[in-house]
């Protein structure tokens, strides 16, 4: 079975949330882009360019504010913040990365729903390529519940999904160089990790 490596660009975001127990924890997702051009270590997200999924560019900074806007929603708003996203440039054919810049988000969640501890939102998609692309969001204010298909989901989720599987503004590769366009499922769920983080102290 071939193995599919990150990159080339991998976009970091994290994000933290206030959660009882535990108190603020920070938490990741990330996912890889193909940029235009090649840019060196410290340059400023606004001066960098990524492809979108129909072929166009926009700036990087641009994108990740397009990223947070439609996530922010199934965060809390004053439990979560999204705090930087780092850009990563990763060796070809391996899991080797080099650090390239940050960008300071600041941005709330925008929420009303209660926060709920150690939750686990895994968002599933069929690559263009054959592939399987995953976001996994954690500590956000969806339930633990049965596998849904899009028709099953709440505006909120189907926004999140039209997003990174639309075929001209989504900003997110697979690990097999494909865009992620079909959605599977969302899998809503509790982080065993994250629940002993939280609870087992």
């Amino acid at each position: 079975m071939a193995i599919n490596y990150p990159g080339p660009y991998e976009l970091r975001f994290f994000y933290s949330v206030d959660g009882d127990p535990g108190g603020v924890l920070t938490h990741q997702f990330r996912f890889s882009v193909e940029l235009d051009g090649d840019p060196a270590p410290g340059d400023g997200f606004n001066t960098i360019q990524i492809f979108l999924s129909g072929g166009s560019t926009i700036g990087l900074q641009t994108a990740c504010l397009a990223v947070v806007n439609v996530i922010e929603d199934l965060y809390n708003s004053t439990d979560a913040t999204f705090d930087y996203v780092e850009l990563w440039k990763y060796a070809a054919g391996s899991f080797d990365a080099d650090y390239v810049s940050t960008y300071a988000i600041g941005t709330a969640g925008t929420s009303a729903l209660d926060t709920v501890p150690c939750s686990e939102s895994i968002f599933t998609f069929r690559s263009t390529n054959g592939g399987l692309f995953k976001l996994v969001l954690l500590d956000n204010v969806g339930t633990p519940n049965v596998p849904a298909s899009y028709a099953d989901l709440n505006s909120i989720n189907q926004d999140i999904v039209d997003y990174f599987a639309d075929d001209t503004l989504s900003p997110a590769v697979a690990r097999d160089g494909g865009r992620p366009f079909a959605f599977m499922r969302l899998f809503p769920g509790q982080n065993e990790a994250l629940f002993k983080q939280r609870y087992a102290r």
